[in-house]
């Protein structure tokens, strides 16, 4: 008992002389604990001799602790410093884990915010019953430059599990949270200052554990804490502040003092630069616990022939020479030793904005002249062509293109030069860009296509462009490309200059498309609803907005990947990927104040998707096969287009339907629809995903990443609606069979 006493005292005084950054004297002997120690090391238990004259940095805490048994295999390896670290003494080199045969193991290195708390997380998972050392060597240095005495090694046993009988493996018991470790203990801050604990939670096993920690203030007057941690002082006092779940919990202390200014620290001790330039030093101001303080700096300099200081710390050079610029504020004070140079000129940055010249052709060229510290300087600055036959220069920089060639334009100022080469060509014409590529006009209508013409170094070309019309009964163009819609069809405008080219191709439709409307009747009730089935894969992501449903006689056994859970009233069920309720015939009511309507509800419902079916396609088309399926890049205008069974829609490119919010699109297609990966069907001017009906008589498929605007109703027979990977649906996916959904969001429209 005595020994114990004697113990805890020794430690007390040790830790009184460390903590408080005093140096320790007199003879100590160290006993090491661990089997690993090399010689000249230090371990979790020792007491060292340190030099009477040396401040030391030391370990604070260690997960898991010295010679501990029984840790996970599944773990973190941290520690706390003293004080701050420089990152990069903390490395694979100082922070040494070694395993079975003394081989380091490979991980990676981590700091917390504080730069105190280090953790090394393994590669490999640790393997079982196994002794596993650390080393932290004294490379490894604090903010102080102060390192270890001694390298620290300490040392831990992972767990084992024993095999039961038959071979089976015993169950570990379950983890539970045993401790919290708050870091800092205690902390010296002043009014307005903020600092942010470090709460960790243990398991019976000493590793880290993930758990929520409330934390609490003593007494806010003094000090506050956030749900983080992060601890605001506000008054003069003491508070203790507890982090804590349930009865675990572990305390820091805050002591709140008056700031005392207690250093001022220029960003660096010196600086050179050349005379005519200026300086704006900056400082910083920090009270006795290191926390920012904002005080008043006064600025001089002790040789003002050299360089004067303001108010600010804005430096002003006027001579070569030395001088010293100090900052203080009382007795407090730092100092920057400026050192003031002729300026002289070491390089020259020549830039052309255009390298590639056409005969003819100018160009001014950019220069920039630097001094030995890379500050402008302004010098005069000679131009000369290597071959003034291709390209001569102004004594500006001005470049003029005379022949074809290459030539290499200098500057200069003495020795010291930089140049550019240009390149002079004669231009040919090798590409005609028409646009719109595609557009369509009601008859009547005009519009000016725009033709730029590219040289064989991609530059605009002025040259003649012709054009003319494929079918001048549907639409004309004049020798400018302005184009007028005289009947109904389609006409390619080409835009030409000898043999290179570029077309457009026109649709021009009836003057206008009368109003129409699509009444979606129950139907209209549900996101998603198929006559045969809905399924949805494992692939994340899929959320649907509204009911979903299958047909009369599909019990919801053909709903599958949902998770359903039936309703008390066992009308509906409902699942984790439907904002709303599922609905089949097998969900028969009969329970807890049940309508016992579904059966019939689901009926009405797949009998008015063949009435929409019917009743949409029945409308009649006031664009027929437009752009021969492929409608991607168009803006199309309300009404209703028709292609018949021998077409396919393709959306290779993104679609734009441009309307009010009133306004109704119905597309009438003979066989499939298919929208490319990362593909747009966009709705501009007002238009409504409620308004948009694509009626597909086959198969629809909406592929990855893209993105449709409208109701989807297919018919009987092979008619699937199949979302593929992250294909987002703002509207409804109505299918006289099934529909397949690959981590989809689906958004029934309102109204």
């Amino acid at each position: 008992m005595e020994s114990s006493i004697a113990l805890v005292l020794l430690g007390a005084i040790i830790y009184l002389f460390v903590a408080g950054g005093l140096p320790l004297t007199g003879n100590i002997i160290a006993t090491p604990n661990s089997e690993n120690i090399n010689p000249g090391d230090i371990s979790s238990g020792d007491i060292v001799e340190p030099n009477p004259s040396q401040v030391f940095i030391y370990v604070l805490n260690t997960v898991p602790s010295n010679s501990s048994y029984n840790q996970g295999l599944y773990r973190d390896i941290v520690v706390t410093f003293s004080e701050q670290m420089l990152s990069y003494t903390v490395n694979s080199h100082t922070f040494i884990v070694r395993g079975p045969n003394n081989i380091a193991l490979d991980g990676t290195i981590t700091s917390d915010f504080t730069g105190r708390v280090w953790t090394f997380n393994p590669t490999d998972t640790l393997k079982s019953n196994t002794l596993y050392t650390i080393t932290l060597t004294t490379g490894v240095r604090g903010v102080s430059e102060n390192t270890l005495f001694r390298n620290y090694v300490f040392d831990f046993t992972t767990h084992s599990y024993s095999g039961g009988g038959g071979g089976s493996t015993s169950t570990p018991a379950p983890l539970v949270l045993t401790e919290i470790t708050l870091t800092p203990s205690s902390r010296n801050i002043s009014p307005g200052n903020a600092f942010q604990l470090d709460a960790v939670g243990l398991d019976q096993n000493s590793n880290q554990f993930n758990t929520t920690i409330n934390y609490t203030s003593s007494n806010l007057s003094v000090a506050n804490v956030s749900s983080s941690g992060l601890v605001t002082a506000l008054s003069l006092g003491n508070t203790t502040i507890t982090a804590s779940n349930g009865i675990i919990t572990d305390s820091s202390l805050v002591i709140v003092v008056e700031a005392i200014l207690s250093s001022i620290e220029f960003s660096s001790s010196s600086g050179n630069i050349s005379v005519g330039n200026d300086l704006q030093l900056n400082v910083s101001s920090y009270d006795q616990n290191q926390d920012p303080i904002i005080a008043l700096i006064n600025y001089t300099s002790s040789n003002e022939s050299v360089a004067t200081v303001n108010s600010t710390g804005f430096v002003t050079t006027l001579l070569s020479g030395n001088t010293t610029i100090t900052a203080s504020n009382g007795s407090i004070n730092d100092t920057f030793v400026l050192n003031v140079f002729e300026a002289i000129l070491t390089s020259i940055n020549l830039t052309s904005p255009i390298e590639t010249l056409v005969i003819g052709n100018t160009t001014q060229l950019i220069s920039e002249s630097f001094d030995q510290f890379n500050f402008p300087m302004s010098v005069v600055i000679a131009y000369n062509s290597s071959n003034e036959s291709v390209a001569n220069v102004s004594s500006s920089g001005l470049v003029t293109a005379l022949s074809m060639g290459n030539t290499t334009i200098t500057a200069s100022n003495g020795t010291i030069s930089n140049n550019v080469t240009i390149n002079v060509y004669f231009p040919v014409l090798t590409r005609i860009d028409l646009t719109p590529s595609s557009t369509i006009l009601q008859s009547g209508e005009s519009i000016q296509l725009d033709a730029e013409s590219f040289d064989q170094n991609n530059n605009t070309l002025s040259v003649v462009i012709a054009y003319n019309s494929s079918n001048e009964s549907v639409a004309t163009v004049n020798s400018t490309g302005f184009v007028n819609a005289t009947g109904i069809g389609n006409a390619t405008i080409t835009a030409f200059n000898d043999s290179v080219t570029d077309t457009s191709l026109v649709t021009v439709v009836a003057i206008s498309c009368p109003a129409v409307s699509v009444d979606l009747l129950t139907a209209g009730d549900y996101a998603i609803f198929a006559g045969t089935a809905i399924g949805k894969d494992g692939t994340a992501g899929t959320l649907i907005n509204g009911d979903i449903g299958v047909g009369d006689g599909v019990t919801s056994t053909a709903i599958t990947g949902f998770s359903l859970s039936v309703d008390p009233t066992n009308d509906f069920s409902t699942s984790i990927y439907v904002i709303g309720e599922v609905y089949a015939a097998d969900y028969t009511g009969g329970q807890m104040g049940s309508t016992g309507t579904t059966p019939a509800k689901v009926l009405q419902a797949i009998s008015d998707i063949g009435t929409i079916f019917t009743t949409a396609n029945g409308l009649a088309a006031c664009v027929t096969e437009l752009g021969a399926g492929n409608i991607g890049g168009m803006t199309l205008s309300p009404g209703v287009y028709k292609w018949g069974s021998s077409t396919t829609v393709l959306i290779p490119t993104d679609l734009y339907l441009s309307g009010s919010a009133t306004d109704v699109w119905v597309f009438q297609i003979g066989k499939n629809m298919v929208v490319s990966s990362s593909v747009e069907v966009h709705l501009t001017g007002g238009a409504l995903a409620k308004n948009v009906f694509w009626i597909v008589t086959e198969t629809t498929t909406l592929n990855s990443d893209s993105i449709m605007n409208g109701n989807i109703i297919s018919g009987p027979g092979t008619s699937t609606i199949a979302l593929m990977d992250r294909a987002t649906l703002n509207g409804r996916a109505l299918s006289g069979t099934d529909v397949t959904l690959i981590g989809n969001p689906v958004t029934k429209p309102t109204g």
